[in-house]
């Protein structure tokens, strides 16, 4: 959360951030599907559940845009609804691998928002540019003396 402000703010020396009196805390949306089973003592045996796609706001647990969908595989195409620029300025999202995709990095930063997203296996590739984005090269001593 500070890395985004501190580039924001300090451009080539974020560490100037932590001197800076008016550090602002970023806030923090979370989006994420449940499925609503047996949430009525009186429903029918075929009456189906209810998977709902949320947005909240984590320091308050307030929902602030909602979407009911058919089932869980449905999640990734209505994602992009609750997320307005209204919705994302200034804050940081969460969300789980599901959601790890470039539309909707494309989208959060488009609207300069920030991401903390979960990398699985659920994308081809994805685990293998992680590791190299991560890695440490091997300094080039080409032109050591």
């Amino acid at each position: 959360m500070t890395r985004a402000e501190s580039e924001r703010r300090c451009g080539d020396e974020p560490s100037r951030l932590a001197q800076q009196e008016e550090r602002q805390h970023k806030a923090q949306s979370a989006l994420d599907g449940k499925t609503m089973r047996g949430t009525l003592s009186h429903e029918a045996a075929h009456q189906p559940s209810v998977h709902l796609l949320s947005l909240s706001e984590v320091q308050t647990r307030m929902v602030v845009a909602q979407r009911a969908v058919d089932s869980k595989g449905h999640e990734i195409s209505a994602a992009p609804d609750p997320l307005t620029a209204l919705h994302i300025r200034g804050r940081i999202y969460t969300t789980d691998a599901m959601h790890t995709h470039k539309k909707t990095c494309r989208c959060l930063t488009y609207n300069d928002g920030a991401y903390l997203l979960i990398a699985k296996n659920n994308q081809s590739g994805l685990p293998r540019d992680l590791e190299l984005f991560f890695a440490d090269p091997p300094a080039d001593r080409s032109t050591y003396r």
